[in-house]
């Protein structure tokens, strides 16, 4: 039986999290020195154990994106130290992932430099929901480490605006989104039955500023829906929502993965450029920013414990339960490449269920059952199966002479 743990920065979601599996939390005793040293002390055996260790790496003060890096080396090598056969992470939230492809020539690869500290402390894998690039995660680590779209989860909870109107717009607030705004408003809009067109922001950045251009599509007379992966500082989502007004916008909502909220983000939201803002509860204490009475009946906090739940059985498999079986959110998850299979039939749904096809566990089971020996590695660094595995290229048919 696997053993569970969690860091304590995210020790509230991790409870709904394992609950969602049947599993409980082990306890380990947490000691901060006076100068900020750090020490984790499993109050259980994990010797010779599989480890499912629950981290958070995104913070909303300065610092704690740092802190929660470090926290997250040290336990992970600590319980390898201890004799765990396997450590497999689950992060509901990420960090560094900016720093994930170098977009000039002197821009840092950070993501990668951090990547190599975890394996080397002894990281079997994990999964880690709506990072920046999912490609560039995956390719920074040489373990199995599988981003989790939230697509589905956004698009369940997008239904609870559909009934203001129909009339709707997706909008990306800047290029690089587009391919996320398309995903979900096709998924969107198949469970609204009508097709929901896109639009998005042509913007620049440069040292750390932002400047919103134009607006690329139609908005006018329609409710935009600003879709993104994470809210920082706001500044990027109160741009679009600028160009969504001035282009005859209705209503602006704003979706995204992860809050951060951190900066003058409150501020800005409670200005009311932007009528109402979900994000799940991915990052630690948004509960208490949700709660200010500036921010009532536009900030929306969602949990995303069952999604990622669900996300685990299905990418970790043989790690999170001794058999791999479907849970109650089962079709909630994306495959980035995987077409999308049509509503099941029958049954109550649940949210966020039932958005998307399920998403194959692509080797990770091989990968974790101890005959490492017996599996190939491709060019990406994930172990594949006999049945994924590339041909092996022939030489030809060699006549032998005779004697």
């Amino acid at each position: 039986m696997p053993k569970f743990f969690a860091l304590e920065c995210v020790r509230p979601f991790a409870l709904s999290w394992s609950q969602e599996l049947g599993h409980s939390l082990e306890t380990w005793q947490e000691l901060q020195f006076a100068d900020g040293e750090r020490q984790f002390l499993p109050r259980v055996s994990v010797e010779g154990q599989v480890v499912c260790l629950v981290q958070a790496l995104s913070g909303r003060e300065p610092g704690e994106a740092d802190q929660r890096w470090m926290e997250l080396l040290l336990a992970t090598g600590h319980l390898r130290d201890l004799g765990a056969s396997e450590v497999w992470i689950v992060v509901p939230s990420p960090g560094y992932t900016r720093q994930d492809v170098r977009g000039s020539r002197r821009e840092p690869l950070g993501l990668k430099h951090l990547a190599k500290a975890l394996e080397s402390a002894g990281l079997s894998g994990g999964i880690m929901l709506e990072p920046h690039q999912p490609a560039a995660l995956e390719n920074a680590f040489r373990v199995p480490m599988y981003a989790i779209d939230a697509t589905g989860f956004l698009a369940w909870h997008a239904e609870k605006v559909a009934h203001l109107t129909r009339r709707m717009v997706v909008v990306s607030p800047d290029s690089g989104g587009v391919k996320r705004a398309v995903r979900f408003a096709r998924e969107l809009g198949r469970r609204l039955r009508h097709d929901i067109p896109v639009a998005w922001v042509d913007k620049s950045r440069a040292s750390g500023r932002t400047w919103a251009r134009s607006l690329v599509g139609e908005v006018g007379g329609r409710m935009a829906l600003i879709v993104d992966d994470v809210v920082c500082t706001g500044g990027t989502l109160t741009e679009a929502a600028r160009l969504c007004r001035l282009a005859g916008a209705t209503g602006v909502c704003a979706l995204a993965a992860h809050g951060v909220l951190a900066g003058d983000a409150p501020r800005a939201l409670a200005e009311g450029m932007v009528d109402r803002l979900l994000v799940s509860d991915s990052v630690p204490g948004l509960a208490t920013l949700a709660a200010r009475p500036e921010l009532a009946g536009r900030l929306f906090v969602e949990s995303v414990a069952g999604f990622l739940a669900e996300a685990a059985r299905q990418r970790l498999g043989r790690v999170v339960q001794e058999q791999f079986q479907g849970g109650p959110h089962a079709d909630a998850l994306t495959d980035r490449v995987q077409e999308r299979a049509p509503l099941g039939s029958g049954g109550r749904e649940s949210p966020p269920a039932r958005a998307m096809a399920r998403a194959p566990r692509r080797g990770v089971d091989q990968l974790s059952s101890g005959r490492r020996g017996a599996s190939s590695t491709s060019s990406s660094g994930k172990s594949l199966s006999g049945a994924d595995r590339p041909p092996r290229p022939r030489s030809g048919n060699r006549r032998r002479t005779p004697a």
